[in-house]
């Protein structure tokens, strides 16, 4: 079983360029993995279960606090 966040959106759908962060057995992963590059370009592996969801968790706050701090930067 593997655990796999997708980032890119509708538009690295559409162009196949989405990126994966998988968590899970390497050898989940290995096998997996043609599927993974049939639909994105970026395939990162992150270790054991779980840890493909919570490597994107700090993405997620980066760019929110991304866009906080743009946002408190228009008048």
């Amino acid at each position: 079983m593997l655990d796999a966040p997708v980032s890119g959106g509708v538009l690295g759908a559409e162009t196949g360029t989405l990126t994966f962060m998988v968590g899970g057995s390497e050898e989940a992963y290995l096998a997996a993995k043609p599927l993974f590059f049939s639909m994105g370009k970026n395939i990162i592996y992150c270790g054991g279960a779980g840890n493909g969801s919570l490597s994107l968790s700090p993405l997620i706050s980066l760019l929110n606090n991304l866009g906080i701090a743009f946002d408190k930067g228009r008048p």
